[in-house]
């Protein structure tokens, strides 16, 4: 009746533990970044400027990172306008780098 006992404690332990282990839904991996066509820079649908662009940037890379997320996994998803100065898009393109994220997908809009 012991052995029973503890196997029962123990089955409920098991279970226990792999109920309270972190779910299996997907992390999202990607940050948009939108470029408008007046120059004005547009981070996870909230107006920024290029000055806070680099901290607004890096805070959301250090969440995903903290999630266990590698930096290599990390997309950038850079959407600018027709009209947009390529300089722009190489300073944004610097200072990802710069945070160590090198996957840019581009289009336009």
């Amino acid at each position: 009746m012991k052995k029973l006992y503890i196997a029962f404690l123990l089955t409920a332990l098991i279970g226990f533990l792999g109920c309270s282990q972190r779910s299996n839904e997907p992390i999202e991996t990607t940050i948009n970044i939108e470029i408008d066509e007046n120059s004005k820079l547009i981070f996870e649908g909230k107006p920024v400027t290029f000055k806070e662009f680099s901290l607004i940037a890096a805070n959301r890379i250090n969440e995903l990172t903290d999630k266990g997320i590698e930096r290599s996994e990390i997309i950038v998803l850079l959407s600018a306008a027709k009209d947009v100065k390529m300089g722009l898009i190489v300073d944004l393109q610097y200072e990802l780098r710069e945070l160590k994220v090198r996957k840019i997908n581009y289009s336009n809009n």
